[in-house]
């Protein structure tokens, strides 16, 4: 598994993006300060100085996924996406600006209730503000995604859809009208424009690609594309 993820997160954007996978960064002010000056100080040791500025993707299990979401927060202009993984420990206040960076939350469904109750109360704050997240719930305890598909269909999605056009730019907008969006309830997935659910509570995923993969771990079967 650890060699596929490894071979997989080398090939995503062409290398235009620092993946970061977060479990034992602080997940508080300081340490956010601390990520962004440990990538500078990278940036200048390694001669590559695009890490200084470079997108950041995080990827996080447990408290890890707590500081994905936790610096998404505070430096959301900086970062292209998150997908943060059975934690219990994320900020219950406003999403700030991580209501505008696309995220993946994942709850087990054998987890402990408490850390399904907080990322379900995080996650339907953040959608009830716009912003443009997805929640699965996959059928094993407090480990990791083993959906690899799922995730890296997803991250190569958002990337797609949010790096800058050129390497210094600023990220761009995920729209969510271009989405597609999917039932917690029933599984089904359709396009924003088909969906007839409350799309404020629904789960949201950047094509239609990743709405199957979606699907597949929602077990609906329902396909809406044209209305």
């Amino acid at each position: 598994e650890r060699a596929e993820v490894r071979t997989r997160a080398l090939e995503l954007a062409d290398g235009n993006v620092a993946l970061i996978g977060t479990t034992t960064l602080l997940n508080d002010a300081g340490g956010y300060a601390t990520l962004l000056d440990v990538l500078s100080a990278f940036a200048t040791q390694s001669g590559h100085s695009e890490l200084g500025s470079i997108p950041i993707f995080f990827v996080g299990h447990s408290m890890g996924g707590c500081t994905a979401y936790g610096f998404s927060r505070v430096h959301g202009a900086r970062v292209a996406g998150f997908l943060t993984m059975k934690g219990a420990c994320h900020n219950n206040g406003p999403a700030l600006a991580a209501a505008d960076v696309p995220g993946f939350f994942l709850i087990g469904a054998q987890d402990a209730p408490y850390r399904r109750e907080n990322i379900t109360a995080v996650f339907e704050a953040g959608r009830a503000a716009g912003a443009p997240w997805a929640v699965s719930t996959d059928p094993f305890g407090h480990g990791p995604i083993l959906d690899f598909d799922l995730m890296f269909e997803w991250i190569d999605a958002i990337l797609d859809a949010g790096l800058p056009s050129t390497p210094s730019g600023p990220l761009r907008d995920v729209a969510e009208a271009s989405g597609w969006l999917g039932s917690r309830s029933t599984g089904a997935i359709a396009t924003h424009a088909c969906y007839e659910g409350t799309p404020s509570s629904a789960s949201w995923l950047p094509n239609r690609e990743t709405a199957l993969g979606w699907q597949r771990m929602a077990g609906g079967t329902a396909v809406v594309s044209a209305c």
